[in-house]
């Protein structure tokens, strides 16, 4: 509780008295504070599959509990890729040794930033459109043992520079190939 000087470090959280079968005080966990963003979801089109060179179309639908102000919302589209194997090395081949080598790459990484009218939004539902349109010449994504490429579209809503939320969706991606325009040997 307070003391007379006002000092608020001797406050202490609120006692329930319990009187089933007893006399019991139980003292209630810290209950974390009620957050401004209730929810940020990504609407896209379900189990789509996207062609390189194509475009990726969707919605950031962000509820809020109440106002924020000076909020930072956007949209980023990211893909990568991850190869990793072991080689021996060495004139000697020793293959005893494992030595791992690894290749990473960024693929396309876009982001967009949305408008904030009056810098301000109201508590309730926002919905802010997107478009996108992947690179025309792209890898296939995959999964393997030895590597991976994957690609996401990730919306993201901040205030005073912390992170409130955040929701990331992976998406299947097809590249094409471009083979039979470019190989002179077929006639």
């Amino acid at each position: 509780m307070m003391s007379q000087t006002g000092d608020l470090t001797a406050a202490k959280e609120p006692e329930i008295s319990v009187a089933w079968g007893g006399r019991e005080n139980i003292s209630l966990p810290p209950q974390p504070p009620m957050s401004v963003v209730k929810s940020i979801e990504l609407v896209l089109p379900k189990d789509a599959v996207y062609l390189a060179g194509s475009s990726i179309k969707g919605q950031v639908v962000l509820i809020l509990n109440s106002t924020l102000v000076d909020p930072i919302v956007k949209v980023e589209l990211v893909g990568r890729g991850y190869v990793e194997w072991n080689e021996e090395i060495g004139a000697s081949r020793d293959y005893s040794r494992d030595v791992i080598c690894n290749n990473k790459a960024d693929y396309v990484h876009k982001m967009k930033t949305f408008p904030v009218e009056d810098n301000w939004l109201s508590a309730g539902s926002h919905t802010f459109d997107f478009h996108f349109s992947l690179p025309p010449r792209l890898p296939s994504t995959f999964a393997s043992k030895i590597g991976h490429v994957f690609y996401f579209v990730q919306a993201s809503c901040m205030g005073r520079e912390h992170i409130l939320a955040k929701k990331r969706m992976y998406l299947l991606v097809q590249g094409t190939s471009d083979f039979h325009k470019e190989n002179p040997l077929q006639s």
